[in-house]
């Protein structure tokens, strides 16, 4: 997950970190974390926070230069 990427687009979004948490079902606190880089953002978290924000899932995620054999 591009954390930066996720953290401009609540900015620019104007929404706050504690509107997403009620809408999302996640803490203030576990977001704040999440947002900080201090916890692991789990898929379900992740997929709550991209509703929330009105956002394709796909749209916040890091493309790794890896190849697939």
């Amino acid at each position: 997950m591009d954390l930066e990427k996720l953290n401009a687009f609540i900015r620019e979004s104007g929404l706050k970190q504690k509107y997403i948490s009620q809408i999302s079902g996640i803490s203030e606190v576990a977001l704040s974390k999440i947002l900080n880089n201090k916890k692991k953002c789990e898929i379900n978290e992740y997929l709550a926070i991209c509703a929330v924000l009105g956002q394709p899932f796909e749209k916040f995620i890091v493309e790794t230069d890896k190849k697939v054999r």
